[in-house]
């Protein structure tokens, strides 16, 4: 009991910080990083604040670069990430890979650089928009 009441106020807490909102819930903020990977690597954070007018088209070209290479029909990755649906069904998923750092996988020789993990992550925190 002690800790729902903990839980509580710690939301309630954040409520009245500023919080807007538009973010959209997810269930495990303690993925930072945590991956089998060098910590000094991994740089991976999530937002505390929605990018202004971040849409699909700004996170295609990345996605694009570092994810279809595998993620696609036609490679051996586990689902494809050719379109905005596709990555939209996926969307806890790439969130909860990329803060564990897990994705794109140390070994494929790519790797996203924190501006660009803080767009993809930024867009799916706040709503995935089209």
């Amino acid at each position: 009991m002690k800790l729902y009441r903990i839980n509580y106020w710690l939301l309630a807490a954040l409520a009245v910080s500023g919080c807007s909102g538009e973010l959209e819930p997810f269930e495990d903020e303690s993925q930072q990083g945590s991956a089998d990977t060098d910590p000094a690597s991994c740089s991976a954070r999530s937002p505390i604040t929605c990018p202004p007018d971040v849409t699909y088209a700004d996170v295609a070209p990345i996605l694009e670069e570092k994810c279809v290479w595998c993620h696609s029909q036609t490679q051996d990755g586990p689902w494809p990430l050719t379109t905005y649906e596709e990555v939209a069904a996926w969307r806890h998923k790439i969130r909860s890979d990329i803060l564990s750092c897990s994705m794109p996988p140390p070994d494929s020789g790519l790797e996203l650089t924190a501006e660009e993990a803080s767009l993809i992550l930024g867009w799916l925190r706040c709503g995935a928009a089209p």
